[in-house]
C-alpha cells in the first residue's frame, strides 16, 4: 500500500493560507487607519507592517520558486516493503 502524490498540494495549501493571511492584513490595516490616532505615529506604523508584510511575500515566492513542483512523495513506502516479506 504505497500511496504518492505530488507537492503542488501542499502549495495549493500555503495559497490557501496566504489568502486568509492576506484578509487580515487589510483588516489590520483598516482598524489601525480607522481607529488609530491619526498621527504621524500610526502612520509610519501603517507603513512598517505593508512593507514587512510585502518583504516577507517576496521571500516566500522566491523560494517557492525553486522548488519543482512535479516531484511525488510516497508515503507508507518502507512500510508496505516490510509487509512484503
Amino acid at each position: 500500500m504505497i500511496m504518492t502524490f505530488p507537492i503542488i498540494y501542499f502549495l495549493y495549501v500555503y495559497y490557501a493560507f496566504l489568502v486568509i493571511w492576506v484578509f487580515f492584513c487589510f483588516v489590520v490595516v483598516f482598524h489601525i487607519l480607522k481607529y488609530g490616532f491619526k498621527n504621524f505615529t500610526n502612520f509610519l506604523i501603517t507603513l512598517i507592517f505593508i512593507i514587512i508584510s510585502i518583504l516577507l511575500l517576496m521571500a516566500s515566492f522566491y523560494f517557492i520558486n525553486q522548488i519543482n513542483w512535479e516531484t511525488n512523495v510516497s508515503i507508507f513506502k518502507e512500510i508496505s516493503n516490510t509487509l512484503e516479506y
